[in-house]
């Protein structure tokens, strides 16, 4: 998603699909309050209020060790709220 941001932040005024993503900025439409809710999380907030171009490798260096502390966490808790999952829980004890 952010390589999307990427190019849409890019793209000349002119095209119709940047003017759909300016309008879609304008209303806080569901994909920018997703886009905003990655930047939110990986903290560089200013990118997504300013609509600054992005180094994506920068921001997910950044962000990676909290993201990935965050996916293993819902995994562990995925894991211990599933029934079924009682084997596997067993045998898999770490990511």
């Amino acid at each position: 998603m952010l390589r999307l941001w990427d190019r849409l932040v890019k793209m000349p005024v002119d095209r119709l699909i940047k003017r759909v993503f300016n309008w879609d900025f304008s209303q806080n439409k569901v994909w920018n309050f997703d886009i905003k809710h990655i930047f939110e999380s990986l903290n560089p907030q200013h990118l997504f209020a300013s609509r600054s171009i992005v180094n994506i490798s920068l921001v997910y260096s950044v962000g990676q060790p909290n993201t990935k502390k965050n996916d293993i966490n819902k995994w562990t808790q995925g894991l211990e709220t599933q029934p079924k999952l009682r084997t596997y829980r067993h045998i898999k004890t770490s990511v």
